[in-house]
């Protein structure tokens, strides 16, 4: 199956999630998750996560590799970085904040603002924004997590285990199914600055996301991938987590001054 049609099945399948999903209403009402059964948590959960609109987001990312053919002068192990705080909307999306990044050779921050269709970056210094013309937007906010990737966990519930404290429930999912996450590696990593790139190259490789929501109200509070993988030029490690604050409580996000008269890089 070709890239493009593996893409339209997932769609298909997503938008027919979709439709479940929204008939759900909105996370919490009914509150407490103490007394749920698994298969009323995970509904519950992906609910909660579907329906999030808008709030603050923290997200720390950070992936370290080793390259094990390194070119002349080039480092064998490195590393990038990413914080950020900023706040969203999902629907449709927009996002903005302050972004700050490391690797093995620089680090820097930047403001960002984006959305479905456009992004712009003011890096620390600079007066005027910028828009990038070149790469696709779309799936690629900082929002955390895309809501596509939510309606694909609902037609993976048979594979999603749930662990709980005190006031938590976790959903979990793994797979290492790498042509699927090479041919969706936007689907589900675009939100969280798409950190380890996934190739047709890639030998082996696990993702496992989690979602931890509150049995209180069934507010969505965390989202964190954990995922390594390996092939004959590289080895990588990548953990990255979102956290969540002022779910649902109207924010929205304004478009900077000076937007309009961005210039494209």
């Amino acid at each position: 199956m070709t890239g493009y049609k593996k893409r339209t099945v997932i769609l298909v399948i997503s938008l027919i999630a979709l439709l479940g999903l929204a008939g759900c209403g909105q996370s919490g009402g009914n509150g407490s998750g103490e007394n749920l059964t698994k298969e009323q948590k995970i509904d519950k959960g992906l609910d909660a996560f579907y329906n999030l609109d808008d709030g603050k987001v923290q997200i720390e990312v950070r992936t370290d590799y080793v390259r094990h053919q390194p070119s002349e002068g080039q480092k064998a192990e490195g590393f990038n970085k990413y914080s950020y705080k900023g706040t969203f909307e999902m629907g449709p999306v927009r996002a903005r904040g302050k972004l700050n990044y490391e690797n093995d050779s620089k680090k820097g921050s930047r403001e960002i603002y984006g959305t479905d269709g456009a992004e712009f970056k003011k890096e620390k210094g600079d007066k005027d924004w910028k828009q990038d013309i070149y790469t696709s937007k779309w799936r690629n906010q900082p929002t955390g997590f895309n809501r596509d990737f939510i309606a694909f966990l609902q037609t993976k519930k048979k594979d999603i285990t749930v662990k709980e404290d005190k006031k938590t429930y976790t959903l979990r999912f793994e797979s290492t199914d790498i042509k699927l996450q090479d041919e969706n590696v936007d689907l589900f990593f675009g939100a969280m600055f798409r950190p380890i790139i996934v190739s047709s190259s890639t030998d082996t490789g696990k993702m496992v996301a989690e979602l931890t929501v509150s049995k209180e109200d069934n507010k969505p509070l965390s989202f964190k991938y954990t995922c390594n993988y390996d092939s004959s030029t590289v080895s990588g490690k990548f953990k990255g987590v979102a956290k969540y604050s002022e779910q649902n409580t109207g924010i929205r996000v304004e478009e900077p001054k000076g937007i309009d008269k961005a210039k494209g890089y």
